[in-house]
């Protein structure tokens, strides 16, 4: 036992916690409350799984699928193969030691998938309860099975990381998130996909299910709501999350009556984040009011989450504020939040305004922001801005500026209007890397190319602490 199991120096799991596991699997049987009758559920249940911190690992893909079969439970990928990156070490050392996070992970059988090796032989020192060797083993298994689809693009295997995969009990691929969720927006989703993989048989929500959503605050809402105040952000960040984790509509309540009430900018900020990253719609009259606030950080953050909610109703406030908003940053935001909320409504005014701002502008950061803006005019709304974007593309002087409207075209463009546009521009670009970037857009117009990105357009978004992260 003690050479199979061995931990190396870096291990979480002490040498006796090792010792005093069992060798092999034990059964358990676990009686569960039904409505209609008494359950008595059988199955494995792996060494260490009673342990609040550690993730039950199973350590073979097959493995997994046939107990996913057997318990009629969704199959939950957790891919992590970046050490020493930000969000990959935050999701393995803190959401996937997380008591409430682990002990949701229950309802699922959980696979770790990483192209890292941490130990020769014995429990891998970084996750626990698997193997080095397996986790790699499972990494192979997902490509042989899903091909490329879990890697970034052209990169010749790099894997997108991190990153979570739900699958059904048969194997088909159910949900599929890249890239970094703080610890509340990945519960939302494992309930979320509960709801849609529940067993009539399932034993209730004793495990850490979906909680009673008008629930009174409890000691712990409150203590969590305390903390907030700390000045430490990875506090505030954990406070948020955990509170935000519980989904209840009291909560939401009292983090809204907190965001009015608080005088510490960076706090309205991090629970604008927060409530924006959730979705929770309740939120939207406070931002609007906070889009007047004095701090043009405030206003940012307020703008972002109106773009994030993409009500209608925010419409109105947000062209309000862009008419009289002097800081350059919180007015960049605002345009972009004016896209998709008008875009979304097809609304006509939110299109004037673009439109006359991609010109009239100042500078020229915000001016590419305002056509950047534009593409949240999809479907229906495209009527309102195609004919000008096309007319403006061919008499707008700055590169990044005309860019930015050829990316909007290659998005929302009619292939029989917008590409002989398109051909005429190219004739006019004299530099090969500016050729190349329409003649992507020309075939992202015809539907031929999925990998046409606009991203680099946005890198004034590496020092807005409203976008950044």
């Amino acid at each position: 036992m003690a050479s199979a199991a061995r931990p190396c120096a870096s291990s979480n799991v002490s040498v006796k916690s090792q010792e005093t596991l069992p060798a092999q699997p034990t059964p358990v049987v676990i009686r569960g409350r039904v409505r209609t009758a008494t359950l008595v559920l059988l199955f494995w249940l792996p060494a260490g799984a009673g342990d609040k911190t550690q993730i039950a690992w199973v350590g073979d893909w097959e493995e997994a699928f046939e107990q996913a079969r057997k318990t009629s439970r969704p199959v939950m990928v957790c891919i992590n193969s970046k050490d020493g990156e930000t969000a990959n070490e935050t999701t393995a050392k803190k959401i996937y030691r997380d008591p409430l996070f682990v002990t949701l992970t229950r309802k699922f059988i959980m696979v770790l998938v990483s192209t890292r090796a941490h130990s020769q032989d014995g429990v891998c020192p970084r996750f626990g309860k698997v193997t080095c060797k397996q986790h790699l083993d499972c990494w192979k298994e997902l490509r042989a099975n899903h091909g490329e689809r879990f890697v970034i693009r052209g990169s010749r295997g790099a894997m997108i990381s991190p990153q979570h995969a739900w699958f059904r009990p048969g194997g088909t691929l159910l949900r599929r998130k890249e890239y970094f969720l703080d610890k509340g927006a990945l519960l939302k989703r494992m309930r979320a996909v509960l709801a849609a993989t529940r067993n009539p048989t399932d034993p209730g929500d004793d495990a850490g299910g979906s909680p009673e959503k008008d629930a009174p605050l409890n000691e712990g809402d409150r203590a969590e709501l305390a903390r907030l105040g700390k000045a430490d952000k990875e506090t505030r960040r954990t406070a948020l999350a955990n509170l935000l984790a519980t989904e209840k509509t009291t909560v939401h309540g009292a983090l809204i009556e907190l965001l009015r009430r608080t005088r510490n900018v960076e706090l309205r900020c991090s629970i604008l984040r927060a409530l924006a990253g959730a979705h929770v719609v309740s939120v939207r009259p406070a931002a609007e009011e906070l889009l007047k606030h004095k701090h043009a950080l405030v206003r940012s953050f307020a703008a972002v989450t109106l773009e994030e909610l993409g009500s209608k109703e925010s419409i109105g406030p947000l062209m309000k504020r862009i008419r009289s908003e002097q800081d350059k940053t919180a007015r960049k935001n605002m345009l972009r939040a004016l896209g998709v909320v008008g875009g979304a409504a097809s609304d006509k005014a939110a299109a004037r305004l673009l439109l006359k701002a991609v010109t009239n502008e100042k500078q020229k950061m915000l001016r590419k922001h305002a056509a950047l803006a534009l593409r949240g005019f999809r479907g229906k709304a495209t009527r309102l801005v195609l004919k000008r974007i096309e007319q403006m593309v061919l008499r707008v002087k700055g590169i990044e500026v005309k860019k930015a409207l050829i990316s909007v075209l290659a998005f929302i463009g009619e292939p029989q209007t917008t590409r002989p546009v398109l051909e005429k521009v190219l004739g006019e670009m004299r530099l090969d890397y500016d050729r190349q970037f329409v003649e992507g857009a020309i075939r992202a117009l015809g539907g031929k190319s999925k990998g046409f990105s606009t991203s680099w357009l946005y890198w004034e978004d590496r020092n807005d602490p409203a976008r950044k992260g």
